[in-house]
């Protein structure tokens, strides 16, 4: 069979290497825009979850993901200026150039071939392929040039948003609600190398405004935002690469297949940055995927029908947490005057998923302060 994948991102190089593995009479070629040693953003985040999907598809790049990440195993949210912390919240971060790096180099090992530099414009130039993979994220040229054959919709999140990095290191994750003259910053930041941070700056469009972010050049931009997390910062500073403010977008895609085309990852249905599940998503959808090419071995109609029969639910459940979770800080103003305690343990539920029965496991101490603070508080109404 000839596969081509277009997108050699986290997802595209995983299915590109587990299918070639399983099948290595496969002819599997990925198409990559950008050059081998070229990525934007920072860092790539894993939860233990997500790892665990990766240790049982393949224990080798497992062990290599963690040995290059950092474990985080805390949680720490700022309110009024009062640190929060809450522990057993396990999570890896990684230079995502060194993600893709372990994963070409399993890729190629397995007999994968791999084209950097190719801009594709058009896809009927790979017509003849047995099955088109589109792992080419939110922008995909493979759902926008069979728009009508997957019947995709694109809805704007109303927040703004910028990817930073910076030399200042935390802990663990740091979340950080920093209330300005003209409005609310959120900055959301974690380590994923000895001196490196993650650092994405949040806000509404009307603060956005306010501040005047709209009007500044990037070095103006950066500048502002130091200030606005000096407290954080210190004598650090916020680092660049190719920063510029976006509204993320929620994609969803109607139909998964469109004659032998089929879709992964971000080019399929898009979480949200807040919930830090989209690397993960990708990786899941590209090993159920291989499992389906697998299990229908020569049928690709109907692998790719199995594909979607077996992931449309786990990512429809997926992408109504990200949703809630969008909702909650695009709605964030309404609890600013929620006590730090309060406003933690808001956060920690906002989507739904978390029980207070998993907050009490993660954190016995922290459970213990919520509690004492809903007793303390109901005593004195």
């Amino acid at each position: 069979m000839n596969v081509l994948v277009i997108g050699g991102g986290p997802g595209g190089l995983f299915f590109a290497m587990l299918l070639k593995r399983a099948e290595p009479s496969h002819q599997i070629i990925v198409v990559e825009q950008n050059g081998a040693e070229t990525t934007y953003g920072f860092g790539v985040g894993f939860s233990d979850n997500a790892l665990a999907l990766v240790r049982d598809a393949d224990a080798d790049l497992h062990r290599a993901i963690i040995s290059a990440a950092e474990h985080l195993k805390s949680i720490t949210i700022v309110h009024n200026g009062v640190r929060i912390r809450i522990s057993g919240n396990n999570f890896y971060g990684i230079e995502r150039i060194r993600l893709l790096a372990l994963l070409r180099e399993r890729a190629l090992a397995a007999g994968v071939v791999l084209v950097n530099n190719y801009a594709v414009t058009a896809c009927d130039d790979f017509a003849g392929a047995d099955l088109l993979v589109g792992a080419d994220g939110a922008n995909s040229i493979v759902r926008r040039t069979f728009a009508n054959g997957f019947d995709f919709m694109t809805s704007p999140c109303r927040n703004m948003w910028i990817w930073y990095g910076t030399d200042r290191t935390s802990d663990g994750i740091e979340l950080i609600f920093q209330k300005t003259e003209g409005g609310l910053f959120i900055g959301h930041t974690y380590r994923y190398g000895t001196d490196r941070n993650t650092f994405v700056v949040e806000c509404s469009p009307e603060t956005w405004r306010a501040a005047g972010l709209d009007k500044m050049a990037e070095h103006e931009s950066i500048r502002y935002c130091n200030s606005v997390f000096l407290e954080f910062l210190g004598t650090h500073s916020l680092i660049s690469n190719r920063s510029s403010w976006f509204n993320p977008k929620i994609i969803k895609t109607k139909r998964w297949v469109n004659g032998r085309a089929t879709l992964i990852g971000d080019a399929l249905k898009t979480m949200h940055p807040s919930i830090g599940s989209g690397t993960r998503a990708a990786m899941q959808d590209a090993l159920a995927l291989v499992e389906a090419c697998v299990e229908h071995a020569g049928d690709v109609d109907a692998a790719l029908a199995s594909y979607e029969h077996r992931m449309r639910p786990v990512a429809e459940k997926m992408q109504a947490t990200a949703i809630r979770s969008v909702g909650w800080y695009e709605t964030v103003h309404e609890r600013l005057d929620l006590e730090p305690i309060e406003f933690a343990y808001d956060y920690m539920t906002r989507t739904g998923k978390v029980k207070h029965s998993r907050i009490r496991q993660m954190d016995p101490s922290f459970s213990d302060r919520y509690e004492h603070f809903v007793k303390e508080k109901g005593a004195r109404s």
